[in-house]
């Protein structure tokens, strides 16, 4: 927090709000060593709910790199 500069948000402040949370999946899983990241699978997904179409682009990109081989298209 000290390092990001983040701060407590006013009362009325609703913009820029960052919820720092322990990571409820447990021991982080290890593609190409990406130690204390988000499961593949996690980001993959928060991707495509944006709706945008270049986040559903990078969604698939990651679909191939890290998803692809656990869970093929049907």
């Amino acid at each position: 927090m000290v390092e990001q500069r983040l701060v407590a948000p006013g009362r009325q402040t609703r913009k820029g709000i960052v919820e720092v949370r322990k990571p409820f999946w447990g021991e982080t899983l290890r593609m190409d060593d990406p130690v204390n990241t988000v499961p593949a699978a996690l980001v993959y997904a928060d991707l495509l709910a944006t709706g945008d179409a270049r986040c559903i682009e990078t969604a698939q990109m990651v679909y191939e790199r890290f998803l692809a081989r656990l869970f093929p298209a049907a």
